[in-house]
């Protein structure tokens, strides 16, 4: 993935469009390793800044 990787615990801001009334969006990122992990369905209106976890099997989202 080159300069686009991140390492563990570093962190990218990406901004969503809202326009339109749209804001459920699927979210899907892939490691360097082949694993991805997916996020179906997240209403990023509800929030202001969201953080995604994955630990390897299961994910999980947590919004402020």
């Amino acid at each position: 993935m080159g300069k686009d990787a991140l390492a563990d615990d570093e962190k990218v801001d990406i901004v969503f469009p809202h326009g339109g009334g749209k804001c459920k969006f699927d979210i899907k990122v892939k490691y360097n390793d082949g694993d991805s992990a997916e996020w179906g369905d997240v209403d990023l209106c509800e929030y202001n800044a969201i953080t995604l976890h994955w630990d390897g099997k299961n994910t999980t989202d947590t919004g402020e």
